[in-house]
């Protein structure tokens, strides 16, 4: 509705689907669902794809300052005219001669980005106007508020920019904030951000949010049940080393569990939870006191051996 005769390439559309929010398959699924208000025309890929206006709602030909202006006007009774809102950093200081040149340029009427801009001489006053306007709505349209400079360019035969657009953001300072972070040239929409932080977010992010919170705890939920499952299969290595040190060492005793027996010896406890290290460590103790035997001296390294996958010390106290 912004764009010279209501027609946008459909190739620049899609360099734009994520500053937007469009969907990849915005122009196969989106765009048909709407042909009261859209026309698909040529074929897109091909470079010769148009996307067309269809018809002219009112409703939506309304920028989001004339809104703010309307919102204004309905809570206080007073008819607020659309302006912009003129915000620089504490502790930036520009000269009186700069001054006095925002205050004329802001005094000048608003020209909506919607309006008609055929007539308007490229470099008049008016013209830079309407430029401002433009840029402030796409920003404001856009997910972040914040487009690529590169990508806005694309865009400089549909919105009658002139070829160098760019010093826009300059000149106007307090509307809009370049940056340069990641190398590339962005243009921000000033009013949108208190420091780095986004102050008004748009649904789709907040959507977008909820989702990325469920992708975590759906990895939080599978990283407990792999860690269960690591624990289970240390329990098994646990009782398959003691039970193999067991019939290696005391082929006498493999009807009874060593486990019981060892913990009879020691302190008379039946029950113990093979997962745990310091009696995983026990047993081993008084297999060796036990195993003051030939079995036990010809196996020392195959216990060694285990001592050293599960981090332990051979003590000379109770080696056999």
């Amino acid at each position: 509705m912004m764009s010279k005769d209501n027609v946008v390439s459909t190739d620049k559309l899609v360099h734009v689907k994520r500053e937007f929010g469009f969907p990849n398959d915005f122009l196969v699924n989106l765009v048909p669902k709407y042909p009261d208000y859209f026309r698909l025309v040529g074929n897109p890929g091909e470079g010769n794809s148009f996307l067309e206006l269809v018809s002219w709602n009112p409703r939506f030909a309304k920028s989001v300052i004339e809104q703010r202006a309307d919102e204004e006007s309905e809570l206080t009774g007073v008819k607020i005219r659309p302006s912009f809102n003129w915000k620089l950093p504490p502790g930036f200081l520009i000269r009186k001669e700069m001054r006095e040149w925002i205050r004329d340029w802001m005094e000048r009427p608003y020209i909506s980005p919607y309006d008609d801009a055929s007539k308007l001489d490229q470099a008049s006053q008016e013209m830079e106007k309407r430029t401002v306007g433009v840029f402030h709505e796409l920003l404001s349209l856009s997910l972040y508020k914040r487009i690529p400079v590169p990508i806005l360019g694309k865009f400089t035969e549909e919105y009658r920019f002139s070829n160098a657009f760019s010093t826009v953001f300059t000149r106007h300072s307090g509307i809009f904030y370049t940056s340069l972070k990641g190398g590339i040239k962005t243009a921000m929409l000033r009013e949108a951000y208190k420091g780095d932080e986004l102050i008004d977010r748009d649904p789709l992010l907040k959507v977008n949010d909820n989702f990325v919170e469920l992708l975590d705890e759906g990895h939080k939920q599978r990283e407990e049940q792999l860690n269960l499952q690591k624990q289970a299969v240390k329990n098994e290595i646990d009782m398959f080393l003691l039970t193999a040190m067991e019939l290696i060492m005391f082929p006498a005793f493999t009807s009874v569990p060593m486990h019981s027996l060892a913990f009879k010896l020691i302190s008379g406890n039946e029950t113990a939870s093979l997962s745990n290290d310091t009696n995983f460590e026990l047993k081993c103790r008084v297999v060796c006191l036990l195993g003051r035997s030939e079995a036990a001296h010809d196996n020392r390294g195959f216990i060694e051996n285990i001592f050293a996958r599960r981090n332990f010390r051979w003590s000379r106290t109770w080696q056999p």
